[in-house]
């Protein structure tokens, strides 16, 4: 089965507080773009990057029209660096936040979370240093951090909330910043539900030694998927829509994370092992059905999904079966034990549903019509049989030796006659009815 790595997205507004609707607005992104681009071509770069960004609030474009929208905004920016101009020496230090295109739940460096591009304008700040601080966090939720998600604090700023930090040396009078901001979702404190949440975004730009923010921009996002992990899609409760028969085997459930990271299942009852080749089904020797709610998570982190599996009992139906593929018999041997004459039948056979149980094969003797069954001296009929145990669900038996004495036969009361017939048989019941038969067989003897 493949692994599905899902990465969902959700948009944002470049205004000083907006929720992202989700609304057909297709129509005007691409009127906006157009824009855009026509503000481009006249050289109004900061007027087209406006444009783009307003292109971009649409949740419903693509996600191709999405990159071509951060290449445009990319084009613009380095058309802003090539032709910026000086500011004055003693103007006042200004910082605008341009662009914050797409907000998208992502996987990077085997961590899935939310990942937010912006492009800064800082005016009169040249050789200072400026802190773009951008918190991330459930928009019913107070910001902090999931206790002990973020051992190295890499998405951990100040007051334990969670976000980043990043530090730029501001090069010229005017400066043109790019940056990307990452958060893990196993960071955020999403109080254990990790359906489509609303996530909100604070960023800020101060100067590094400064308390005022010289820039502001709070935005709130609808509908993210933020899950770490997904079984065919389902990021609570799953069922495996498949009764698993009662002989048990494989269970092929793949849940889907990031790359590199690995499936933790817990609360695996007796019936079920884990390894790293996946869930392993034991047989259920009771005739009832059994069920399971286990659990799965990645090993970031993040949301737990709940799996239902539900195993058959082992139905009348599903007793046991036999079926034997070739007999083939040794004759005129000696037993070296004490000289009588023997011969051996051999039979290749297989059994399925007896597992643990004791197996018989049968040689079931008649007279040389193959309808009178062949008695002893004492009147009793003549069989002779050898065991063994089917270790398994399925098992088979390449040789199933059963030996017979030349005396058992040719002292039969009711046969004159130097040959007899036999048939051979399966048994999981010790000889009370048969589940193989095969035959009849001819011996004959001096």
């Amino acid at each position: 089965m493949k692994k599905l790595y899902f990465i969902l997205a959700a948009v944002c507004m470049l205004v000083p507080a907006v929720t992202v609707a989700q609304s057909d607005c297709g129509g005007a992104s691409q009127k906006n773009r157009s824009q855009g681009e026509a503000a481009y071509k006249s050289g109004d770069y900061k007027e087209a990057i406006e444009c783009f960004n307003d292109a971009a609030s649409c949740p419903s474009i693509t996600k191709k029209q999405r990159e071509e929208l951060d290449e445009w905004v990319g084009k613009c920016t380095q058309a802003l660096k090539a032709s910026k101009k000086q500011s004055a020496p003693d103007a006042t230090p200004q910082v605008e936040i341009l662009y914050t295109g797409y907000i998208t739940a992502t996987c990077v460096e085997g961590r899935r979370g939310a990942k937010l591009d912006v492009v800064i304008e800082a005016k009169n700040l040249k050789d200072k240093r400026l802190k773009a601080r951008c918190l991330m966090a459930p928009a019913s939720g107070n910001g902090r951090i999931l206790v002990g998600s973020d051992p190295k604090g890499n998405y951990t700023v100040q007051g334990a909330m969670s976000g980043q930090d990043q530090e730029f040396l501001v090069s010229d009078q005017v400066e043109y910043i790019s940056a990307t901001f990452f958060v893990p979702f196993s960071v955020m404190n999403f109080s254990g539900k990790y359906g489509a949440q609303n996530l909100k975004v604070d960023l800020s730009v101060t100067q590094v030694g400064g308390r005022t923010p010289l820039a502001t921009l709070k935005q709130t996002y609808e509908g993210l998927e933020v899950h770490t992990i997904a079984v065919e899609k389902a990021t609570d409760t799953y069922e495996w829509n498949k009764p698993i028969e009662y002989t048990g085997g494989t269970l092929d459930i793949l849940p889907a994370v990031c790359p590199g990271n690995k499936f933790v299942w817990s609360r695996l009852p007796a019936w079920i092992k884990s390894d790293d080749e996946g869930l392993h089904v034991a047989e259920n020797p009771s005739d009832k059905s059994r069920t399971a709610t286990i659990r799965v998570a990645s090993s970031e982190g993040g949301n737990t999904v709940k799996v239902t599996v539900n195993q058959r009992g082992r139905l009348e139906r599903e007793t046991a079966t036999g079926k034997i593929n070739e007999v083939w018999t040794e004759e005129d041997l000696v037993s070296q034990r004490d000289g009588y004459r023997k011969f051996v039948i051999h039979v290749d056979c297989e059994v399925s549903g007896a597992r643990g149980k004791e197996i018989r094969a049968y040689a079931v003797f008649y007279c040389p019509d193959g309808r009178i069954p062949l008695r002893s001296p004492s009147g009793e009929e003549i069989t002779c049989f050898n065991k063994s145990r089917a270790n398994y669900a399925e098992s088979s038996f390449d040789d199933f030796p059963i030996t017979v004495f030349y005396s058992r036969i040719t002292n039969a009361k009711n046969n004159r006659r130097k040959e007899a017939k036999y048939y051979v048989c399966l048994s999981e019941d010790g000889g009370q009815s048969w589940i193989a038969r095969s035959g009849p067989y001819t011996i004959k003897w001096d």
